[in-house]
């Protein structure tokens, strides 16, 4: 078979197994009354061996906010590979954004596909608004549907 033939299939079936790639629930999405945090984008399809980023996005929906967790965002350590944020720091570490000062928590679980990080105010102030939380590099090491989700119970504040 030609190269650039196989290639090709590769590219399509890689296309066609990793369309719902980064859905971060089976559910139908509803609009929460309260703060959020969502991935950006929702969803791609990329080829196995190619790296891509994905932004966690918070959205206070005009509440004040002292802190936001991600406890957990979770991955296929199968299919994905988290690349290092910072590699002068001990472990694996996803890159904090800037809406809030302080970074307690940043740490991928490379063996379970588990990322938890959180990040929080200055004491005694708060933030409203929308932004980028922290930014994901992903690795896809193979051909599959991987879906990266957040562990989350509706309604409450963990």
């Amino acid at each position: 078979m030609p190269e650039k033939f196989r290639r090709l299939i590769i590219i399509l079936t890689t296309t066609i197994f990793i369309y719902w790639f980064l859905s971060p629930s089976q559910e139908p999405t509803r609009a929460l009354p309260g703060p959020s945090l969502a991935l950006s984008p929702s969803s791609l399809s990329i080829a196995a061996g190619q790296n891509f980023t994905i932004d966690i996005m918070l959205d206070t929906a005009g509440q004040k906010v002292d802190g936001a967790d991600v406890y957990f965002l979770n991955y296929n350590p199968g299919l994905l590979e988290v690349a290092d944020a910072n590699a002068s720091l001990t472990g694996v570490q996803i890159a904090p954004g800037t809406l809030l000062a302080n970074t307690n928590a940043n740490s991928v679980n490379i063996a379970t596909g588990k990322i938890q990080f959180s990040q929080t105010t200055l004491g005694g102030t708060t933030f409203i608004g929308s932004g980028k939380l922290a930014t994901v590099t992903f690795k896809a090491l193979a051909v599959g549907s991987a879906y990266v989700n957040f562990n989350f119970t509706s309604g409450s504040t963990s």
